[in-house]
């Protein structure tokens, strides 16, 4: 019985180290053949470079010319809509110089810069 056991430990090391160190045994995937190759389209000629533009012309040289220069409209209140940041009465600071007068284009677009000016010096 003796021998027997010793026979059964030398045979099953034998397989063991057969498995271990035989490489046919491996779980090697099959060689996949690699997919064709596009064929290379044709190289085409570097396309030209456009014409340079022709510079702008510069707007003619002399006063400013305005639509309606004499224009004059009488301003009896200013209502502002939309306001959030700001109230009414606070705004009226910046209005009320413009109020209960005539008013030129000139006026406008101060009175415009002015409450542009109002919101970035205290937004």
């Amino acid at each position: 019985m003796h021998k027997r056991n010793i026979a059964l430990v030398v045979g099953s090391s034998l397989i063991v180290i057969t498995l271990i160190f035989n490489p046919a045994f491996a779980q090697v995937p099959p060689a996949l053949p690699l997919p064709p190759q596009r064929p290379q389209p044709p190289s085409l000629p570097p396309t030209p470079a456009p014409p340079p533009l022709a510079p702008m012309p510069l707007p003619p040289a002399g006063p400013e010319s305005r639509e309606f220069p004499a224009l004059k409209v009488l301003v009896k209140y200013i209502a502002l809509r939309g306001n959030t940041i700001f109230t009414s009465e606070q705004l009226r600071e910046v209005t009320d110089p413009y109020v209960h007068r005539e008013l030129r284009t000139e006026d406008i677009e101060a009175l415009r810069q002015t409450l542009t000016l109002y919101y970035i010096n205290r937004g």
